[in-house]
């Protein structure tokens, strides 16, 4: 095994993205803070999105001596995002409005009705709500 093998284990995975836009954000922010990291998966999922699940979505790696620290950064950022009120998890998505409905009243009537909420759903138990 040479050296270029065995740094390959350096790297530990410490969060993982549905989304490569979501991961490279991430990784902009890391690299703001010179804190060296790894985009796993990317050219899967720009090739075929939906493969995202199946995978694991993209896995963001940081040198092992740099997880707390990058774990720290990127919790900075998180504080800004939807939580589930229900168990508390990050892991929650925008639910698309009613779409179909309004155009079709809108199409009927030229009078656009407008979506009352945004609706969120969270990934970790189901859980639907409004903020």
């Amino acid at each position: 095994m040479t050296n270029s093998d065995s740094s390959d284990f350096n790297w530990k995975t410490i969060r993982s993205y549905s989304t490569v836009i979501e991961a490279e954000l991430a990784r902009t922010k890391l690299e703001s803070q010179d804190i060296e990291c790894v985009l796993r998966d990317t050219h899967l999922l720009n090739t075929n999105m939906l493969l995202s699940n199946a995978i694991g979505g993209v896995r963001l790696d940081v040198k092992s001596e740099d997880v707390l620290r990058a774990q720290e950064v990127l919790n900075d950022v998180i504080v800004e995002q939807k939580k589930c009120e229900k168990c508390g998890s990050l892991d929650v998505v925008q639910k698309k409005p009613a779409w179909k409905l309004s155009f079709l009243v809108f199409l009927a009537t030229q009078f656009p009705i407008p979506f009352r909420r945004t609706k969120y759903q969270c990934q970790n138990c189901g859980n639907e709500f409004s903020l």
